[in-house]
């Protein structure tokens, strides 16, 4: 049975910008070298899982659903990057107006995502500010998680945003 997560992804910005690579950002470790709450999704996410994004200040509202593939930490070097920077993939600080994500050093890829902002899926409680897993925990947000995921898949169909300008692979350079 695959595990649930849910995602916190701020006012939605970034994260449509980069769903067209099929990519989220997260931390592993907080500022002083902690683990972050998303250590466990790093370490126990697997291929399979459901993933729920919840926009912030919309009352804890379904953004997306999607399934995750798999995690990659970021390689972002001084004179080269292994992995899409912060700038390709579009994320933008909104407070700065720059390069956002760049202390996110772990990417989440996943696919078949769903957005269903339109279909008025509210939590019934305050969405936290990194990934959990509400497997077993569906009275706590008053979502039969297994239900919505096959209603969402049966009766809609997933998108891949198409990029303007598509990301340059390191294969491709050399």
């Amino acid at each position: 049975m695959s595990a649930n997560w849910l995602f916190a992804i701020g006012d939605a910005t970034n994260f449509d910008k980069s769903s067209s690579a099929s990519i989220w950002g997260c931390k592993s470790v907080t500022k002083d070298g902690k683990k972050s709450s998303n250590a466990r999704f790093i370490r126990d996410g697997k291929e399979g899982d459901v993933l729920w994004f919840i926009k912030s200040k919309t009352q804890g509202r379904i953004y997306a659903v999607a399934t995750f593939t798999h995690t990659a930490k970021r390689e972002i070097g001084p004179l080269i990057a292994i992995t899409a920077t912060s700038k390709e993939l579009g994320w933008v600080d909104p407070r700065q107006k720059e390069s956002s994500g760049d202390n996110w050093d772990t990417e989440v890829h996943y696919k078949d995502m769903y957005t269903v902002i339109n279909c008025d899926i509210y939590l019934q409680r305050r969405c936290p500010q990194a990934s959990i897993s509400p497997t077993s925990t569906n009275d706590k947000y008053g979502i039969d998680w297994a239900d919505e995921h096959y209603k969402i898949v049966r009766y809609s169909k997933a998108i891949q945003i198409k990029r303007k300008r598509p990301l340059v692979a390191l294969d491709t350079i050399f």
